[in-house]
């Protein structure tokens, strides 16, 4: 959902598809898409953002919500390697970190403790549709303030 100030979806659409879903959207606009589409996910047209890809998107994304005194961004070790694309693109530096212990349990002090000194964001990969991060996790995370994001696209 667009519920937050940030988040973003990530679907498969190429130009061609993208054009002709505005044309069908009330008024055949860009306008009338992005508040239909923000209307489905439960946000405000104003939320709703469109790139050509997940790097692009990413990347505005990171760039929007960096802070100046904060340049790397932790990264699961296991990631697509677009992942570390739009964070090098949006001119931050990537930290990396084991997803999960050999039990298969993610321990967010673990990551916490490998992110340095000016690490303002962490990315948290949901694999096969299984949420990777619990809400304690989060709040954990908003303690140490570090902004997370849910990377959804697997």
């Amino acid at each position: 959902m667009l519920g937050r100030r940030y988040e973003t979806v990530n679907q498969p659409w190429g130009r061609k598809e993208l054009n002709r879903a505005i044309r069908k959207s009330s008024g055949g606009s860009l306008d009338g898409f992005r508040r239909d589409i923000a209307r489905l996910l439960g946000g405000r047209a104003e939320q709703a953002a469109f790139f050509d890809s997940a790097r692009m998107g990413l990347r505005n994304l990171l760039k929007a919500i960096q802070d100046k005194n904060r340049k790397s961004v932790l990264i699961s070790a296991m990631n697509c390697p677009v992942v570390v694309d739009a964070v090098k693109l949006s001119g931050l530096q990537p930290e990396y970190y084991d997803l999960a212990d050999s039990e298969g349990r993610i321990n967010c002090e673990s990551i916490v403790a490998k992110a340095s000194s000016d690490c303002g964001i962490v990315i948290i990969p949901h694999l096969y549709g299984l949420p990777a991060a619990s809400k304690q996790d989060l709040a954990y995370f908003r303690e140490k303030n570090i902004m997370v994001i849910e990377d959804c696209a697997h």
